[in-house]
């Protein structure tokens, strides 16, 4: 939402229907806690650049999506304030071309799978209870 100055504004319904008041972002769903620790890792906040913060939410929803209950089929949309040309709230959704080109940033950018670990090194771990 926004302020009538055109401030943007998060709020956050709980699941007991609540509002809180948030900065910068929300999540919501099986898959919150997983978006959460990715924006946060991202440090997301009110002042990214628009292909950052498209990014920071692609890649949450994205790994969110590993969550149960959480389907891998998402949109984004930007919200904007009323202007000159828009007497209500207006905005736009992700195409398909961009999603092309966050899922490509995602796989050069997202967290890498691997199999097998560096073997340890000798004297990493000591004994420190019975």
């Amino acid at each position: 939402m926004f302020m009538d100055d055109h401030t943007p504004r998060v709020v956050k319904i709980e699941s007991d229907g609540s509002l809180e008041s948030v900065e910068s972002f929300a999540t919501i769903g099986s898959g919150s806690h997983i978006a959460d620790g990715v924006l946060f890792q991202r440090e997301h906040d009110g002042n990214d650049t628009l292909g950052s913060a498209l990014y920071h939410v692609y890649e949450a929803m994205k790994l969110g999506s590993i969550a149960p209950g959480v389907g891998t089929e998402f949109t984004i949309d930007v919200v904007y304030p009323p202007d000159k040309d828009h007497k209500e709230v207006w905005g736009k959704t992700l195409s398909d071309k961009g999603k092309k080109f966050m899922e490509a940033q995602f796989r050069k950018r997202g967290p890498k799978p691997f199999k097998n670990f560096v073997a340890l090194p000798t004297g990493i771990l000591e004994r420190s209870f019975s």
